[in-house]
């Protein structure tokens, strides 16, 4: 398998980290996997492995204030920022891409495709769309508001996503200590940037109609792969992404709620290459250069 390289490249301002595997080959348009809100590029893993087994050019990026990326300089992270971000890494990379994103990460792909479509041979999404139940952000917003204030131990950060995800067995405290990081106030705090769980950044009013407006822009194939516990996004969500965007596929994954790449990364990774495989142009190489 080709070997994964890490490295950065510059957004609208910040650093972002990313991991990349590059063929040997002539490959084919470079997909580019965004994390949800909160998450890192190691959620994408399985992502990358499978691009690589495929022989296709790929890279997992960390948002803005996220993981390995630098926080951003001015404290900015409306989604209108993160897609700032995610336009200029397809502008630094040669030839069409496919924007594949979680939650927040979908989002992002979205307002890029939009503003980009030249570049944009598809856009996959992992259970987010546009007409997103706003009644069920607000626990989000809760859960990210407090963890902004950081944890005494891995057992508080582990009963509280346990809390959040409606687990009653939470995470192993041991596994998690490896993606908290302490500050010198000597609380543990997740691998993000404590502002962007600001309220001007989580659903601010301006939001849904800009990813309305992006949605309705978009005219490569989509594909929206969504879990039938989403909190998120429900039948009626889906048909006001219909409306807008009437080429739009949906997939159901049973079981999985919004957060599905946590748990599900595998079987959501078959489903997007299962697409990729049934629309074989997507993929074509491009065309060389005269």
């Amino acid at each position: 398998m080709t070997g994964i390289a890490r490295g950065q490249l510059r957004g609208a301002g910040p650093m972002l980290a990313f991991d990349r595997v590059t063929p040997a080959g002539p490959g084919g348009p470079t997909l580019i996997f965004l994390p949800g809100g909160g998450q890192t590029r190691r959620s994408w893993a399985a992502g990358l492995r499978q691009a690589a087994r495929l022989g296709l050019p790929a890279l997992a990026l960390d948002l803005r204030g996220h993981g390995d990326s630098d926080p951003a300089p001015d404290g900015r992270y409306h989604l209108r920022d993160m897609a700032a971000d995610t336009i200029a890494v397809v502008d630094a990379i040669a030839g069409p891409v496919i924007l594949i994103g979680a939650s927040r990460g979908g989002q992002t792909c979205m307002l890029a495709a939009a503003a980009r479509p030249d570049r944009v041979r598809a856009v996959l999404l992992a259970d987010i769309a546009p007409g997103t139940n706003r009644q069920n952000i607000t626990a989000i917003r809760a859960f990210l508001q407090a963890s902004a204030a950081g944890f005494a131990s891995p057992l508080a950060a582990s009963q509280a996503l346990g809390a959040y995800r409606g687990q009653s067995a939470p995470p192993d405290p041991d596994r998690l200590a490896r993606v908290l990081r302490p500050l010198a106030n000597g609380r543990l705090y997740w691998h993000w940037d404590p502002r962007f769980a600001d309220d001007a950044f989580i659903d601010p009013p301006d939001e849904a109609p800009l990813v309305d407006q992006a949605a309705a822009r978009l005219r490569c194939p989509v594909l929206l792969v969504r879990g039938s516990l989403s909190e998120l996004v429900d039948d009626a969500c889906v048909a006001h992404f219909r409306r807008l965007t009437p080429q739009v596929q949906v997939e159901l994954l049973e079981g999985a709620g919004h957060m599905l790449t946590d748990g599900q990364t595998a079987v959501f990774v078959d489903r997007i290459f299962g697409f990729l495989h049934r629309n074989p142009d997507i993929l074509k190489a491009p065309e060389p250069a005269p």
